[in-house]
């Protein structure tokens, strides 16, 4: 099942074939690709066979470009890989200094969506990024063994992110005004 979600002016679009050049964009942005785990410049050719197979066969992942208004510029994605209790999550938007409310909006409106089908939410993050490891402590996580070289692994249980107080805080102002919208 594919969604889309909203938030007044704030939406969460699955990317659809239109949206190669878009991702692209987002994903090679150098706000965002220096927190990669491979920040490398990647050609366009090697992006649009990638999206091609992940639009084929998805395999789990969910990918949905964020936009604060309906057709504009993505300022980030957010994405979900599924695999049997457990969601990898993903928000990265371009200069986050600039849309830190809608990093707080999107996460809680991707961890919804993750909470809906799992338990249990995963994300692997840079050492380097300090803010995004906060984030994450903030909501509740807890940074356990990794197992990806390289990377910090932090995991949210449902029950631990919904009792938390800054999940609540946040998803009290998302929930009232939350929009998801099944595509197909």
């Amino acid at each position: 099942m594919t969604v889309r979600a909203s938030l007044g002016n704030l939406r969460l679009d699955p990317v659809t074939s239109a949206d190669a050049r878009e991702l692209y964009r987002v994903r090679m942005h150098p706000s965002v690709r220096q927190f990669m785990s491979n920040p490398v410049l990647i050609p366009f050719s090697s992006h649009r066979a990638w999206f091609g197979k992940h639009l084929s066969n998805p395999d789990g992942l969910q990918i949905w470009l964020i936009r604060t208004a309906p057709g504009s510029r993505a300022i980030g994605l957010s994405q979900l890989r599924t695999r049997s209790d457990t969601s990898e999550i993903g928000v990265m938007l371009r200069e986050p200094k600039h849309h830190r409310l809608n990093a707080a909006l999107v996460t809680a409106t991707t961890l919804y969506l993750a909470y809906l089908h799992v338990p249990w939410v995963i994300s692997y993050v840079i050492p380097e990024h300090k803010d995004a490891i906060e984030f994450n402590l903030a909501w509740g996580a807890s940074i356990v063994p990794s197992d990806k070289a390289g990377l910090v692994k932090l995991q949210l249980h449902r029950d631990v992110c919904r009792a938390n107080n800054n999940f609540a805080r946040i998803f009290a102002r998302v929930e009232k005004r939350l929009v998801i919208e099944e595509i197909s």
